[in-house]
């Protein structure tokens, strides 16, 4: 059994590692790396595939890739292992400076590609001739070292790994089906006959079988086309004996010259019929103008009766219009004397009314004054509050300004402490420190740089120095600063810059200015309540010099309306109230009364002038009605001169005799035309036999064309041979269906031989998985309970089956097919470590959908793999790895290290 165990990895200017740096800890069982994001723990991973995997020579951006982004140093990764317990050491150098070095446990070295081939003569895996690491010449390599990300993604079993894994499981039972590496070439012959027919993915017909098919599609297509042409041909010479019998039958069936007459006879009658509906149309013009003469003599009857009735109403109208007129005059001169006393009262009630009101507005004056001072009293205290405030708000700005120190320099000072107390830390840092503890006669003989030292003295050297210890020699010392004197010079720079900055905010010390700073802070905050309150009170204000100019306008203002006051009325508030009380009392009082007589004065004169309305009316109407009587009386005479009654009633008489004699006349046409026929009948007669006579000659025209038309086509089928082309196509065809019968029965045949083939390989494959299955069984039981993981031939998971319910392995969780992932692995690792191949199973960052039982569970798992073989596990979950592997768990760590010796 080879045990391979990884012990040692230092790397120097590698990706993200500047400076060299060691991975402590490394040793057989189970290692954990816990490590926060950005730690550098993909790069530890990155670092071991390319010290074991990649060619040192690696150039272009792969080789680019493991340098260090901050300079242009080649990087180097040293790894040590042991392989049975004989320790090894591999180191390479990357970039412009190649090289690779591997110490054998007897001293010896291997170095350039014969230590890489070496390397994989050890491991087991293959590298490229050209270009990085591909993960299908890993072999089992891509399969245990899972980087990060890798165990959520499907787990995809290459060609290399599937053929380690298989050379493990192999078994007599699956030689003796296959033939061995001799009988492989049976499975391999069939599958290469079989190309000859059918492509190896999609087993479509490919070569000479597809070329039969499509010939065979072809003639197929061309027999029946010929068929197609044979039966047209038949078609068409019925059709064509069909449309000469139509012919002959339109042909006897047609009388040219008894459907011309009867034609010419029709147009004649509708040439009759059309010029006795002209004359019938002009009857019933002469009757409708008869009618309309006999209707205008009885209108004119009618209207000099209504002229004689209206003569007679319009008399006895203007007599009663008379008699209204009168009655309406008397009335109107009987209310004048009503309308002129109302009138004086209402005037007089008036006068007292605007007296009262005089006398309410005025005390209304007096309210207003003593009013307007009460507000301009308080306007006056607002200003004088607001200018207090901003006299304030100066005041306290004023005298936080005077204090230097601002936040600003505050923040400047506070770095500068920090710059000057760096600069002692570093010089603290790079200094050697010697602490002395002497006695009193060492004190007295032991001196440093020809300068006595007390017993208790700490000095910190930053230059070499001289300590004499009397009899006892002397001690040269000599710090390894490379810098010093620029350490001093960045302490003295920051002590003078620091007290530059003291010097000019006048403040000893950081502690002071923070001090002044927060009272600095404290005024500006008080200025701030005043300026707010100021802006409160009047938020137009200006400034201070604004809200006093303000302050003296509104005082003097409020002097002006209290002079006013006094001067007008200096009765008090509760007298004004009195005194107001009753003025209003008499103005209401007088209002009333004023109402009163308004309303008597104005239904006073509204009577006389409905009275004086009335009256004009009437005589209006009177006039009226005697205009319209003696225009009525004038129009009777005028008419009556122009017709006399007599001739009116003589013109009715003749109207009617001529209406009776139209009415005869247009009933002997009609009745003549109901005889005949109207122009529409006839005219619709005429255009039924045209249309008869067009539609047959029309069907005689496309007879003949289609018969000329079928003689051509069958002329031309008939030169064409359609049976002969008939026969030939059937003849091709079936030449081509017996010799595709033939490599069927071939095809067939293969097809069974392969898939009896494929069948006793794959139960023998299900046979030799069962110790993957065996080692992954427990690994399962203790994370699912009862469920089996099902795996393919390429020895991918496909499915899990449990609680009699199979489920497809994509449709899992992304936590079970993680877990499922990382288990597999395991199972893997235990039958090459049983097979005596190296085994290490590293995981980067896996495990990251567990609940806490299946992580136990994991942890289970991992603890009882890692006493078969090296586990090592990257993780940024510090707390939930906490008990991973117990006490026998292995804490890995990251320290500085020297540079890689090359």
């Amino acid at each position: 059994m080879s045990r391979l165990v990884l012990t040692d990895l230092v790397l120097q200017q590698f990706r993200k590692f500047e400076q060299p740096q060691r991975l402590t800890g490394l040793g057989p069982g189970l290692n954990l790396l816990s490590a926060p994001n950005e730690a550098g723990k993909s790069t530890l991973k990155a670092a071991l595939d390319a010290v074991l995997f990649e060619r040192h020579r690696l150039g272009g951006d792969a080789g680019k890739a493991f340098n260090n982004q901050w300079n242009d140093a080649p990087p180097a990764v040293h790894v040590g292992f042991s392989l049975d317990d004989a320790p090894y050491t591999l180191t390479k150098r990357f970039y412009r400076q190649h090289r690779a070095i591997l110490c054998r446990p007897d001293g010896s070295v291997a170095e350039g590609d014969a230590a890489e081939r070496e390397l994989q003569t050890l491991l087991g895996f293959q590298t490229p001739e050209r270009g990085s690491l591909k993960p299908e010449l890993l072999g089992v390599w891509g399969l245990l070292w899972a980087s990060q990300g890798d165990t959520i993604r499907p787990l995809d079993v290459g060609e290399a790994a599937r053929t380690s894994l298989a050379e493990c499981l192999v078994s007599g039972e699956v030689a003796a089906v296959t033939g061995g590496r001799r009988g492989s070439a049976v499975p391999a012959a069939v599958r290469t006959a079989l190309a000859g027919y059918l492509t190896a993915s999609t087993r479509r017909p490919t070569g000479r079988y597809k070329q039969l098919l499509d010939e065979r599609e072809s003639l197929g297509q061309t027999l029946a086309d010929a068929e197609a042409l044979r039966s047209a041909l038949a078609e068409q010479t019925q059709a064509l004996l069909l449309g000469r019998r139509d012919l002959n039958a339109e042909r006897r069936s047609t009388d040219d010259e008894g459907e011309r007459a009867a034609i010419r006879q029709l147009a004649a009658q509708l040439r009759d019929a059309q010029q006795l509906a002209e004359q019938v149309e002009n009857g019933r013009l002469a009757r409708t103008l008869a009618d309309q003469t006999l209707a205008a003599a009885e209108e004119a009857v009618a209207r000099r009766q209504a002229q004689i009735a209206n003569a007679e109403t319009l008399a006895a109208a203007l007599a009663e219009a008379d008699t209204q007129a009168a009655q309406a005059n008397e009335k109107a001169a009987s209310l004048v004397g009503a309308l002129e006393k109302a009138q004086a009262v209402a005037a007089d009630a008036d006068d007292v009314a605007k007296t009262a009101k005089a006398e309410v507005e005025r005390i209304a004056c007096q309210r207003g004054l003593q009013e307007r001072r009460t507000v301009m009293a308080r306007e006056a205290e607002r200003l004088r509050q607001a200018l207090d405030a901003a006299r304030q708000h100066q005041a306290w700005r004023t005298e936080a300004e005077a204090l230097t120190c601002t936040p600003a320099a505050l923040k400047r000072l506070r770095q500068l402490v920090q710059q000057h107390e760096t600069a002692l830390a570093a010089r603290a840092a790079a200094a050697t420190a010697l602490r002395f503890t002497l006695s009193a006669e060492g004190a007295k003989t032991v001196t440093l740089d020809g300068q006595s030292v007390a017993a208790d003295a700490s000095i910190d050297l930053l230059q070499p120095a001289s300590l004499s210890l009397g009899a006892l020699g002397k001690l040269e010392i000599a710090p390894r600063v490379r810098d010093a004197s620029a350490l001093e010079t960045e302490l003295k720079e920051a002590e003078s810059a620091l007290a530059e900055a003291f010097a000019a905010l006048a403040v000893p010390s950081l502690a002071a200015a923070e001090a002044q700073a927060e009272q600095r802070a404290q005024l500006l905050a008080k200025a701030q309540v005043s300026g707010e309150r100021a802006q409160t009170l009047v938020p137009d204000a200006t400034s201070a010099g604004d809200l006093a100019e303000r302050l003296q306008q509104a005082e003097t203002a409020a002097a002006e309306v209290a002079g006013t006051l006094d001067d007008a009325d200096p009765r008090n508030d509760q007298t004004l109230d009195d005194a107001d009380d009753q003025a209003r009392a008499a103005r209401t009082k007088a209002e009333a009364a004023d109402e009163t007589a308004r309303t008597r004065w104005s239904e006073a004169r509204q009577a006389h002038a409905l009275a004086a309305q009335a009256a004009e009316h009437s005589a209006a109407l009177a006039a009226n009605a005697r205009a319209a009587h003696t225009a009525a009386s004038q129009a009777l005479e005028a008419a009556r001169a122009a017709t006399p009654d007599d001739a009116l009633a003589e013109r009715v008489a003749a109207a009617a005799e001529a209406r009776a004699d139209a009415a005869a006349a247009l009933a002997a046409l009609q009745e003549k035309m109901e005889a005949i026929g109207t122009p529409e009948r006839i005219a619709a007669q005429l255009e039924r036999a045209e249309v008869a006579r067009d539609r047959r000659r029309e069907r005689i025209a496309k007879l003949e064309m289609s018969i000329a038309r079928l003689e051509e086509q069958v002329r031309a089928q008939s030169d064409k041979g359609t049976d002969e082309a008939v026969a030939e196509a059937r003849q091709s065809l079936d030449r081509v269906a017996m010799e595709i019968a033939r490599i069927e029965r071939d095809k067939d045949a293969l097809l069974l031989l392969d898939r009896v083939l494929q069948e006793a390989a794959s139960a023998a494959e299900a046979r030799y998985l069962a110790p993957v299955t065996q080692h992954l069984r427990p690994y399962i039981d203790d994370l699912l309970g009862k469920a089996e993981l099902e795996l393919d031939t390429k020895f991918s998971p496909t499915g899990l089956r449990r609680a009699a319910r199979q489920e497809a392995f994509p449709q899992l969780s992304a936590g079970t097919r993680e877990q499922l992932s990382i288990l597999t692995r395991l199972a893997f690792a235990d039958v090459l470590a049983a097979q005596g191949r190296p085994v290490v199973l590293l995981l980067d960052d896996a495990l990251l959908y567990c609940d806490d039982r299946r992580l136990e569970s994991m942890f289970t798992a991992l603890e009882r793999a890692a006493e078969r073989f090296q586990v090592i596990v990257f993780t940024c979950h510090a707390r939930a790895f906490d008990g991973l592997g117990g006490r026998a768990q292995r804490r890995l760590e990251m320290v500085p290290a020297d540079e890689i010796a090359l």
